[in-house]
């Protein structure tokens, strides 16, 4: 019999800020599954059914884990999120190089008007794509049909498939498409532009939120959120340009039936009464050791699950015995109740084994 009910019961328990029989684990992980299982990264990325049986071998082989966040990998997909190009294993890459995301100035001002007369979507899949990345929906196009496939697969193992599809503010795309510097600029010198056109791609945005909800029916949906925090823009401008938008991607998220997974990229200590802004009991902040994890359970205890936040550079530079004494540490004080324990953001494709190993025993 499957073990997957308990892993969700207990998965679910946690995100509802309940205290489960002992602290899930949720990995998100791609190319350390790749190197964990002796895959190349070129083939792992080529494939989808590769990726996917990897992802699950390497969560098994690990023994105690409850869900992974991803599903499959390929990274391309990360043009249609960031706006930037992107260099894959085996085609742009060697064999088994990293793959590696460019910013650099692709979207012009002009794209705002253009965003304005078409309309997100139409400009997006109409013009910049096909002008910037060439067929890429071709080279999606395998893993989009493989998707239910996956997640049967991932269920099938046992594992709940904690968020695999994300959803990005217009505010992450839009930056990533005029590179940062450029973006800031246009807030300042042609504020009420940007915002109208973002407005106008927000639009889109949601309405492939609840389509995606209302079809594929995920547990949760990613919502990265990077380069946002006090650190990079004052409160004025998160006010204008970024908290609005996140909170009703937020909301529609949790409207639609799913739960919302707060990829938080960054330092956000000043802003952490933001976060208990957000729907009660249906996020979960996703730390990634930027964040002070033992501020963040002060400022969002009895409001918001939190997952992680065992850092990459412990993971790839540390010993077992450094990891597990600070994921113990993690289970002890950021636990019982409305806790996952994770990596900071992904596992790193040089994380050592046994780290990782220690970080899911200590949940036991």
């Amino acid at each position: 019999m499957s073990d997957f009910p308990e892993h969700l019961n207990r998965v679910r328990t946690a995100v509802e800020l309940g205290t489960p029989d002992r602290t899930p684990v949720v990995l998100q992980m791609s190319a350390f599954a790749a190197r964990h299982m002796g895959v190349r990264l070129a083939d792992f990325c080529a494939s989808p059914a590769l990726s996917n049986e990897t992802i699950i071998r390497s969560a098994q082989a690990l023994g105690g884990v409850d869900g992974v966040t991803l599903m499959m990998m390929n990274p391309r997909i990360l043009s249609l999120e960031s706006l930037c190009a992107v260099e894959t294993p085996g085609i742009e890459l060697g064999p088994d190089d990293m793959w590696q995301v460019h910013e650099t100035e692709r979207m012009l001002p002009e794209d705002y008007d253009a965003i304005l007369a078409m309309g997100y979507m139409p400009w997006l899949m109409g013009r910049y794509v096909p002008q910037h990345f060439g067929d890429l929906m071709s080279s999606l196009g395998p893993m989009f049909g493989y998707a239910p496939t996956a997640g049967k697969k991932v269920v099938e193992a046992g594992l709940v498939p904690f968020a695999p599809l994300a959803a990005i503010t217009p505010f992450q795309t839009f930056m990533g498409g005029r590179s940062m510097v450029k973006f800031n600029r246009d807030l300042f010198r042609m504020p009420e532009k940007v915002l109208e056109a973002m407005e106008v791609a927000q639009k889109d945005v949601l309405a492939n939120v609840r389509r995606l909800i209302d079809t594929a029916h995920p547990f949760a949906i990613m919502t990265p959120l990077g380069r946002a925090s006090g650190l990079f823009y004052s409160r004025k401008v998160q006010e204008k340009f970024i908290f609005p938008h996140y909170r009703e991607l937020v909301e529609t998220i949790v409207e639609a039936g799913a739960y919302a997974a707060l990829h938080v990229d960054d330092n956000f200590e000043r802003d952490l009464d933001f976060f208990r802004s957000l729907p009660k009991g249906k996020c979960i902040f996703q730390a990634d050791s930027t964040t002070d994890i033992f501020r963040l359970r002060e400022a969002l205890e009895g409001h918001m699950c939190i997952m992680g936040d065992v850092p990459a550079t412990m993971l790839a530079l540390g010993t077992p015995d450094e990891v597990h004494a600070y994921a113990t540490r993690l289970v002890r004080e950021i636990g019982p109740g409305g806790f996952i324990l994770s990596s900071g953001c992904d596992v790193p494709p040089n994380a050592k084994v046994e780290n990782v190993q220690a970080l899911v025993a200590a949940a036991r």
